[in-house]
């Protein structure tokens, strides 16, 4: 996705949003040091991801809580963990499970900072038709496979756990899968803590970023991506961050993107309506 002109706003209430969650009297040089980061990545053009990359940068850098999140992220696991054990679908039902990873995209502390509020938001977005939806185009080209390698690029916490189930079910059906989870933490972002708290070890082999940020925006041009990429037959991206960083870019592999449609540019990329789940499968570019 490329910068669109309601990237700015949507940086600046993200900016809010994030401030207001610390409760600190402070917070106006932290303000202004991370709406200067805001307008620097504007004036290079930079893409929607780095924008925020460094509005959560420069938060971070002001008030030195480099995982002010991690106790949303274990409440959220842990909801997500209790759902799935009593409403999951079997093992064999790829489909649903695909769909409620792409609908647990909701489960989003950019969005909300309440655990309760934004998995209500899952819950909703669960129960709710998709906007966009390609499994049959996906599990046509995935079926068509031997030994398929699938490379999955991981968002938020609680909805990892449907995007844990989703690979346990491509293992299931011979996949090797290579999940990527972040670097360091921003907002509530799986790194290599929550991987191991959820066991994705178990049916994935779990590497990171190898570089800080939101999304992939540092990541996707490094030879590391490249060797990624080349060795997957497939892509699986979860959220609006890999989908910005994603979905302009040419790759040598097809690629699933599962994300809720959170603002009108990600809409417009899945060609679905503001606020649905998107399951967009493009072919190879």
């Amino acid at each position: 996705m490329e910068l669109a002109i309601e990237c700015g706003a949507c940086a600046a209430i993200q900016l809010s949003r994030t401030l207001s969650a610390r409760s600190r009297d402070d917070w106006q040089p932290a303000y202004s040091l991370a709406f200067a980061a805001i307008a620097a990545s504007l004036d290079r053009r930079a893409e929607p991801a780095e924008v925020l990359s460094a509005l959560y940068g420069s938060v971070a850098a002001s008030l030195q809580d480099d995982d002010f999140y991690q106790a949303a992220k274990d409440t959220a696991n842990a909801s997500a963990e209790a759902w799935f054990s009593q409403q999951g679908p079997p093992l064999a039902d790829l489909e649903s499970r695909i769909l409620l990873a792409a609908a647990a995209n909701a489960i989003d502390a950019g969005v909300d900072v309440e655990p309760a509020v934004v998995f209500a938001h899952f819950e909703q977005a669960a129960a709710d038709p998709p906007g966009r939806d390609d499994r049959a185009e996906f599990l046509k080209f995935y079926e068509s496979l031997t030994a398929p390698r699938v490379l999955y690029l991981l968002d938020n916490a609680g909805e990892a756990v449907f995007d844990r189930e989703v690979m346990r079910a491509l293992q299931h059906r011979g996949a090797d899968i290579t999940a990527v989870v972040r670097q360091e933490a921003v907002l509530n972002d799986v790194t290599a803590r929550e991987a191991e708290c959820l066991a994705l070890h178990e049916v994935a082999s779990v590497t990171t970023t190898r570089s800080p940020g939101y999304g992939l925006a540092a990541f996707a041009d490094s030879a590391w991506s490249t060797s990624l990429f080349g060795a997957a037959h497939l892509v699986i991206a979860k959220g609006i961050a890999n989908l910005e960083t994603l979905s302009h870019r040419r790759l040598p592999c097809p690629i699933l993107f599962l994300y809720r449609a959170k603002c009108e540019p990600s809409a417009r990329a899945g060609q679905a309506a503001r606020g649905s789940t998107v399951i967009w499968w493009r072919p190879a570019s």
